[in-house]
């Protein structure tokens, strides 16, 4: 029986941890991430948080798609990172770099197509992008 501390991680600490620009804090993420190679805690992305992360990288960094898509698929893949919905998460990821979705749309459709559900919309650039991926629209 696992009794480790689980921990979400936020949207800072990821900033903190990848830009290094708070030495003090960048210290306490790579502190925790040891903690969590070691197996002492799991760290937890969510698909909020991960949304959040890409708006800030976009809107406040000025990163571009690849190099967002490039970085967050690379934290992800670590094992120390746990993530319920992991495959969803890296097809949104691709489905926002090929195409003008924002990262919520680009998981709608996402989880639509891994779990074999519809959905309803309006929004011409996610209707032609839900057709891509054979989600059917209602």
């Amino acid at each position: 029986m696992k009794n480790n501390l689980e921990v979400y991680i936020d949207t800072n600490f990821y900033l903190r941890f990848v830009f290094n620009d708070i030495p003090k804090q960048n210290q306490k993420c790579r502190s925790l991430i040891e903690s969590a190679k070691s197996g002492r805690c799991d760290l937890h992305l969510t698909e909020e948080t991960i949304c959040e992360i890409v708006y800030v990288l976009l809107k406040l960094y000025k990163l571009n798609r690849k190099e967002i898509k490039e970085d967050l698929s690379f934290f992800l893949s670590h094992k120390f990172v746990r993530n319920e919905n992991k495959r969803v998460v890296f097809l949104a990821l691709e489905i926002f770099l090929g195409t003008n979705l924002s990262i919520v749309d680009s998981v709608l459709v996402s989880k639509a197509s891994f779990h074999g559900r519809a959905l309803a919309t309006f929004d011409e650039d996610l209707l032609k992008v839900s057709k891509a991926y054979k989600v059917p629209i209602v």
